[in-house]
């Protein structure tokens, strides 16, 4: 049976309107559809439990359920009316504070301030272990407090995720674009992430130090990042990001596409833009491009953590294993298979769902042409049958 790579709880106590639009958000976030700055994004995967009392179970018992698990506690006047639920949540914390010293950022407690009831809560909690805290009014207009929060509940997902598939917790945004015309969508964007309560600062060719190999910092960007790519009528034209564009498939870097362009009719691309999320902005909402490139960026991640459970299971060989994190092309598989050991069984693991058959077979193919003991599968074939 396939591991749950991350799960999400919520725990508020009464049924107010604010704590309710949170609650919403948050459900929006990873569940998908909704309304509003969020609406319309497909489901993650992710399984979300909300809790308005005491849990039956002991935190213990709620973790063990995934291999992650990320906390959100709605601190609000009601909930200093249950005590039971403040001493649940105080085990909680002590008991996420063991498992991370263990081994860092495994699980993750995000506490959210929505009427100034922390200090009492706090005195409330038997627990010294509760991290730092967001206040909701520090998160800038009413309107938009849901959303901000949100958006730092996925990158603080992504950040434990990752951590447990030993890529690291940073996440680096690579914002490919056209100069020409697409330089003032990049800067507005820009200007959003750094004002994102803890996002890791934007990538930009400003930031390649002087005397750099321009190349190899641009490829190392596209490698390790999740792109943005603001596809403006000049985009294609230009060699460099057309380059970065080739990169990412090469790497199998996720990525999405904002499509800038205004014209009636477009030209054909020589690219498959198709296999990666297209987002337009007409009503100028940048948050929904910072949403769906976290939410690429959590799928990616969540499925490199499921093959490294994999390998915890000795279902697969880590030293014979090839993680791509996205529908794998032609050229991914190249570069997967460049520095495979003529000889030595290799699989190709890439996320569910299957490639249909034709694809599977061309795919396969294309490996083998390579080595014959090549072979590309996703984690629930692996579960139910081996190999494609």
């Amino acid at each position: 049976m396939l591991s749950t790579p991350l799960q999400v709880s919520i725990f508020l106590s009464g049924k107010n309107q604010e704590s309710n639009d949170y609650r919403k958000a948050f459900v929006d976030a990873f569940q998908g559809g909704g309304s509003g700055y969020l609406a319309g994004a497909p489901d993650t995967g992710v399984p979300v439990r909300e809790f308005l009392k005491t849990p039956p179970e002991p935190p213990a018992v709620m973790l063990a359920s995934a291999l992650h698990t990320l906390n959100i506690v709605l601190v609000s006047r009601d909930i200093l009316n249950d005590t039971s639920m403040v001493e649940w949540l105080s085990r909680l914390a002590d008991y996420i504070s063991t498992l991370n010293q263990q081994s860092p950022e495994t699980q993750g407690l995000l506490v959210l301030d929505l009427d100034g009831s922390l200090d009492k809560f706090f005195q409330m909690s038997s627990s010294d272990s509760w991290p730092q805290s967001l206040a909701s009014e520090s998160l800038g207009e009413q309107a938009v407090r849901p959303v901000i929060a949100s958006l730092i509940a996925i990158h603080l997902a992504l950040q434990i995720v990752s951590s447990g598939a030993k890529m690291g917790g940073k996440i680096i945004f690579f914002v490919s674009h056209a100069k020409l015309d697409g330089q003032p969508f990049a800067d507005a964007l820009s200007r959003l992430i750094m004002e994102l309560p803890g996002f890791a600062k934007f990538y930009d060719a400003q930031d390649i130090p002087i005397g750099s190999n321009w190349r190899e910092v641009l490829e190392e960007g596209v490698r390790d990042s999740i792109m943005i790519v603001l596809r403006s009528t000049n985009y294609e034209l230009r060699p460099w990001c057309r380059q970065e564009i080739l990169w990412a498939e090469e790497y199998s870097t996720p990525y999405i596409v904002v499509d800038l362009r205004h014209s009636l009719i477009e030209p054909s691309s020589q690219f498959n833009f198709d296999r990666a999320p297209t987002i337009r902005v007409p009503d100028g909402n940048l948050y929904r491009v910072v949403f769906i490139a976290l939410r690429e960026g959590l799928k990616a991640r969540m499925h490199s953590r499921l093959v490294e459970d994999l390998f915890r299971q000795n279902i697969l060989s880590r030293s014979h294993t090839k993680i791509l994190p996205r529908l794998p092309t032609m050229l991914s598989i190249k570069v997967a298979c460049a520095d495979t050991e003529q000889g030595t069984q290799t699989t190709i693991v890439y996320p569910d769902p299957q490639l249909h058959k034709a694809e599977r077979l061309a795919a396969n193919a294309f490996a083998t042409s390579y080595s014959g003991e090549l072979r590309l599968t996703t984690p629930e074939t692996l579960m139910v049958g081996g190999l494609e």
